[in-house]
This record gives C-alpha cells, sequence and structure tokens, in this order.
C-alpha cells in the first residue's frame, strides 16, 4: 500500500517536471525588422523566446534582452519538429509588416502562434549559438 501511494506521487509531479524544462528552455536571435506579437508591435532588436505553461494554457515569452520588457502571446498548437542546429524563429511577412509566427527549439516540437491575417510569405531569423 505505502508502495502505491509512492508511485502515485511520482507521477503527480511528472507534469511539474516537464514544465520545468520547458521553462528553462527557449532561443534568443537577433531581429532585424520590427514585428507583430500578440497584437502588439515591437521594434527591432535582441530577444528570447521562452514557452511557458500554466495549468492547461501555454504562452510563448518574447523578452526584450535590451529594455527587459515581456511581451506574452498564447501558443495556437505545437507544430512538427524541425532539426536547426540552434533554433530558429519565423515570421509571417505580409506588406510592410512582420508577424511572429512560429518558434523552433532544438529538442522539442515547435510552437504555432496567431500570424499574419491574410496572404504571406515567410522569413526566417537563425537563433543565437
Amino acid at each position: 500500500m505505502k508502495r502505491t501511494g509512492v508511485v502515485l506521487a511520482c507521477l503527480m509531479l511528472l507534469p511539474m517536471l516537464s514544465f520545468a524544462q520547458v521553462a528553462s528552455t527557449g532561443v534568443a536571435a537577433n531581429v532585424d525588422f520590427g514585428f507583430y506579437v500578440g497584437g502588439k508591435y515591437i521594434p527591432a532588436g535582441s530577444y528570447e523566446f521562452k514557452p511557458t505553461a500554466s495549468g492547461t494554457e501555454s504562452t510563448m515569452n518574447v523578452l526584450n534582452t535590451k529594455t527587459n520588457e515581456i511581451t506574452v502571446v498564447p501558443i495556437l498548437t505545437t507544430i512538427s519538429k524541425k532539426l536547426p542546429a540552434y533554433g530558429e524563429v519565423v515570421f509571417d511577412h505580409a506588406g510592410d509588416d512582420y508577424y511572429l509566427a512560429e518558434i523552433y527549439i532544438p529538442g522539442m516540437d515547435g510552437f504555432l502562434v496567431k500570424g499574419a491575417p491574410g496572404k504571406h510569405t515567410h522569413v526566417s531569423v537563425k537563433a543565437k549559438k
């Protein structure tokens, strides 16, 4: 009976362990153009992209490394893994505007966030080493 309790306690800790792994993992990239994320325009600069989870909601934190300002955007879904060595951030390009769309972190599935609202092309930015 005691063994069953220990096994159940360990199983209850698994979601927290996977969250800790996600929370400590991310990618950094220099973005040479301003872009929209979560309906907010943010300027060109150096950014860190880190997924977070809270209960059933998953979000992507976009940290401006110069100002320490964080913009949070909901993650729509995970997408198939790409295998860039250091990660990659993909933007939708529509007209003169860029929209954060996909984030790829080595060793994880990709993350899809709400991108451009219409016809667009893709622009990839390689993550820093």
